[in-house]
């Protein structure tokens, strides 16, 4: 059984090591470096691009493609609610995939084709935004934490988004209908099955929770940039 890879890496390290392969956008269909360009502010730029190049490099290791077809990849999005093709989660024929990036940094995660995972990342703030709580928190965790706790508030939130991910559902679902248990997630049918890997620790980039929903048999694996790259 193929493993669940994950890629960890601020976009200028994305952007460092693909330079001598001509940068990001040589991975990247004209579409997506479009949609990259429409962000004003520069990370943003910088880090949907090195995402979205990551995102094709990776289906690409997992097919046993070169990187050099990356950009060739066909994706296809699907949206679980209304069925539109147009928004949703993406995805590449014969591989699963989730894609995260948050204040200039990656996370992208593989499986085998049919065992969902999804993959969330956000930077650490010194405290949530108002009305955080009550928007991702249901009432029995908003009960057992401390008004200061942003460190555990923002784990659960990751592990939340990540489940939502693999499901296909996003935010659909309001965050605060789901309660953490242990590993895994209920207020969700079709989240049984799913485990919960915390990356604190396991992405080098300090100061970012992650968290990636995967098959219970399955464990998370990191990448290195070269790894990606062969």
């Amino acid at each position: 059984m193929v493993p669940v890879h994950y890629v960890a890496a601020t976009a200028t390290d994305v952007g460092l090591a693909l330079g001598p392969l001509g940068g990001p956008d040589q991975f990247l269909p004209e579409s997506v470096r479009a949609a990259a360009s429409r962000h004003q502010r520069e990370q943003d730029r910088l880090s949907y691009g090195a995402a979205h190049a990551m995102f094709r490099l990776l289906a690409a290791h997992l097919l046993g493609a070169s990187p050099s077809r990356a950009a060739a990849l066909t994706v296809t999005r699907s949206c679980r609610t209304c069925g539109s093709d147009l928004h949703g989660k993406p995805a590449i024929d014969g591989v699963e995939l989730s894609l995260s990036r948050s204040a200039g940094a990656i996370l992208v995660a593989s499986a085998q084709a049919g065992r969902p995972i999804g993959a969330d990342l956000e930077r650490i703030p010194e405290a949530v935004f108002d009305g955080f709580d009550a928007y991702a928190l249901s009432e029995p965790e908003r009960d057992q934490l401390l008004p200061d706790d942003v460190d555990t508030r923002l784990r659960r939130w990751v592990a939340k988004e990540a489940v939502l991910k693999a499901t296909g559902h996003g935010l659909s679902v309001e965050p605060h209908r789901l309660t953490m248990s242990g590993k895994s997630c209920a207020g969700l049918p079709e989240a049984q099955g799913l485990e919960l890997t915390w990356l604190a620790g396991r992405t080098g980039l300090a100061g970012y929770a992650a968290a990636i929903a995967a098959p219970a048999d399955q464990h998370p694996a990191r990448l290195a940039l070269a790894d990606v790259l062969g």
